[in-house]
């Protein structure tokens, strides 16, 4: 007897450790009981796989990032293609704000092709990763977006012909009424952040979009827009101001330029809540016609909200009030080009998956022009009515697809602003 009481104690500390039931806690989400229970056997188990596995995961889900870390990186060593422990080893390292590191492990999952749910878990992993790096580097990113579609009315013509004015009915040409068109798109962007200290940064963007109809090439365009500014981040809120540019080209041939400063707030009130003012200051001017040139005036407010319900949905609303003032005098820069307006919209997204992304959009807005039109013989008023539908569907990291309607109606006191117009198109674009 005494001899097998010797030879019991003989046996290794590890052997007393019960893996399945370390592998039980975790799994049942005790981390810190997992973690205390696995300390216990620590000096002796350690080195173990499946033990460093547990204990690791443990370890980091309990806040001891940097012991979880170290026990996975044993792991690693001798089993390199254990998938779930380099992915929680990437978890380690993005706690502990190792994010080259952090992004290359999570990289390399990737590559082995998980399954959709921890992609998904992934790749919001790595923009939090891109967004916490953007404190501290120089961070950039690039599209391209390509795709096609359907337009019922390419150039918002009304669709009556017969136009009553002061001087009586004219009949407009077919050219100057509804036109529908198939089109192609295409587009091109990159932005960029630049930290000059954790708070403050430098952001930028460029994009350029083109539309291509494929018979009234007249009304195909081209917008470069592009934005540059200042912004400072101070716990939960968010300050920017910069300069905007627009460009918009028509049937190859400048037709409008916008010129604007403009300043943002938003603060994040808690993890589900975002609201937002902003004002723009600003020019718009017309090469060909003079009298539209005009200076702008806006300001708005905004308002987002995620729910705890199922998909995920997210509440958004934004409200503004606009004024441009005619750079011309006279009467007819007044009824063509100074206006006051109104402008809302409301909306909401619900995700079914991790990749899928439905959003929906309504948009009002009222407009009511300075002066009488001295060819109509009445002041301008439009009720501009506008609905948007659209489905996103990520289909990798870098891919993603989609699907979209839009609808809009303008119902103007003066006949040649009335118009109709329904747009569906689909598009692929590629980001990195």
């Amino acid at each position: 007897m005494a001899g097998l009481l010797l030879a019991l104690l003989a046996l290794p500390a590890w052997a007393a450790v019960d893996l399945n039931h370390l592998r039980g806690l975790v799994d049942a989400g005790k981390s810190a009981q997992a973690y205390e229970y696995a300390r216990r056997y620590l000096r002796e188990a350690q080195g173990g796989p499946r033990f460093d596995l547990y204990y690791g995961i443990a370890a980091i889900d309990s806040g001891h990032a940097s012991e979880g870390v170290l026990a996975l990186e044993r792991v690693l060593k001798r089993q390199p293609d254990n998938h779930l422990a380099r992915l929680e080893l990437a978890r380690g390292y993005f706690l502990l704000e190792e994010y080259p590191r952090s992004r290359q492990e999570f990289e390399r999952v990737l590559a082995s092709n998980p399954p959709d749910p921890v992609k998904a878990n992934i790749n919001r992993y790595l923009d939090a990763i891109r967004l916490k790096e953007g404190i501290y580097y120089t961070t950039a990113t690039f599209y391209v977006d390509a795709g096609g579609g359907y337009d019922t009315n390419a150039n918002s013509g009304p669709t009556d012909s017969l136009i009553d004015t002061r001087l009586g009915t004219t009949t407009l040409s077919a050219e100057s009424t509804e036109q529908d068109d198939t089109f192609l798109s295409l587009g091109l962007g990159t932005q960029f952040n630049s930290p000059l200290t954790p708070a403050w940064s430098i952001y930028g963007n460029l994009d350029l979009t083109t539309r291509q109809y494929s018979q009234q090439d007249e009304f195909s365009y081209l917008t470069i827009d592009g934005r540059f500014g200042l912004s400072w981040r101070t716990g939960r809120q968010l300050y920017r101001a910069g300069a905007y540019a627009q460009s918009y080209i028509l049937d190859g041939k400048r037709y409008r330029e916008i010129a604007a400063l403009n300043a943002n707030w938003r603060y994040q009130t808690d993890k589900k809540t975002l609201v937002e003012a902003y004002g723009q200051y600003g020019s718009l001017s017309y090469p060909d016609n003079g009298v539209n040139d005009a200076t702008m005036r806006s300001l708005g407010v905004g308002l987002a909200r995620n729910l705890s319900a199922r998909w995920s949905p997210m509440l958004f609303g934004s409200l503004a009030f606009g004024h441009d003032s005619p750079d011309e005098s006279g009467q007819t820069a007044k009824a063509e080009t100074e206006r006051d307006y109104y402008w809302l919209r409301a909306g909401v997204q619900v995700s079914p998956t991790d990749q899928l992304a439905l959003t929906g959009a309504l948009i009002w807005q009222a407009s009511e022009y300075g002066a009488e039109d001295p060819v109509f013989g009445t002041t301008r008023q439009d009720d501009y009515l506008g609905a948007d539908l659209s489905l996103n569907w990520l289909a990798s990291r870098h891919w993603s697809a989609r699907l979209g309607a839009v609808y809009s109606n303008n119902d103007s006191t003066i006949a040649i602003y009335d118009y109709s117009r329904t747009q569906v198109f689909a598009s692929l674009r590629y980001s990195y």
